[in-house]
């Protein structure tokens, strides 16, 4: 299986980001938020936004780090999110928020997001 990160799996249209604000449903494992909803439609895909706020970190590239670490993170756990968008024959739609106000080792960053996408997979 491929382990590409491409533009398939990125949330880019506005309204996509809005609904998935608006109707999605939360969830918190320090330092992330997420906000997530299912869709009946396409099956084997998933889609995410990753944020990090300009009021936590001014430089752009340290939010440009921190989104390439989040990133990497995601796609070691691709093959993870196909198959649970397969089982459920739906399309995962995700958000990822950084919330922690110092950058922190990409180790730790993993392990919080194997939490955190493991959490995404169990919810119904």
């Amino acid at each position: 299986m491929e382990r590409s990160f491409g533009k398939l799996h990125r949330i880019h249209l506005k309204n996509d980001i809005q609904l998935l604000f608006d109707e999605g449903k939360k969830l918190h494992v320090f330092p992330f938020v997420s906000y997530y909803r299912k869709l009946p439609k396409e099956p084997n895909v998933f889609s995410v936004l990753i944020s990090v706020p300009k009021k936590r970190f001014k430089k752009a590239h340290d939010r440009n780090r921190i989104k390439r670490l989040i990133r990497e993170c995601v796609r070691i756990h691709r093959e993870k999110l196909m198959l649970h968008s397969a089982k459920h024959e739906c399309q995962l739609q995700f958000s990822i928020v950084y919330l922690c106000d110092e950058i922190l080792e990409f180790e730790r960053m993993n392990v919080q997001l194997t939490k955190l996408i493991n959490s995404l997979c169990n919810e119904k």
